[in-house]
């Protein structure tokens, strides 16, 4: 993964992560006086910016950003990845919009859960961890049970 410097951000995501600015704010219990003044930009700047009155330039955005403890700096992808995150994209645009943030959720704990899950290990469709396929051949499996007389 390579990293584009931040000053290449288009118009929309600009103004996308100045949409983002207010509430990542409140989450960390900052008050505008406080981001503006550690971001260095003026109090009304900061809050055109969270009313949606401007769209702040790349330079402006990631001291905000910065201050916020969040990296804006967009990132590429091998050719791969890309094909797989444009498979992604067209699926979760299919799913009905009020499902869209569970089934995202579902698909973001599947992959961060093979970052997680030890290389002997697979999770299963329920979370069951269970052993990989090539290491079934270690698992005990229970035999037959012995057949009585009344069989």
């Amino acid at each position: 993964m390579s990293r584009n410097s931040s000053g290449k951000l288009t118009a929309e995501t600009r103004a996308a992560l100045a949409r983002r600015v207010k509430s990542l704010r409140l989450e960390q219990g900052m008050k505008q006086d406080e981001l503006a003044e550690n971001a260095n930009v003026s109090r009304q700047t900061l809050s055109d910016i969270e009313n949606g009155n401007t769209t702040p330039q790349a330079k402006v955005l990631q001291r905000i950003y910065q201050v916020l403890g969040v990296d804006i700096e967009p990132v590429q992808f091998d050719q791969q990845t890309e094909i797989w995150l444009g498979m992604l994209g067209t699926l979760i645009e299919a799913v009905p919009a009020d499902r869209r943030p569970r089934a995202v959720d579902g698909a973001v704990r599947a992959i961060s859960g093979e970052l997680q899950a030890p290389s002997n290990v697979v999770r299963g469709r329920f979370g069951v961890v269970s052993p990989a396929e090539d290491d079934l051949d270690a698992v005990a499996r229970p035999t037959d049970p012995e057949p009585t007389d009344e069989q």
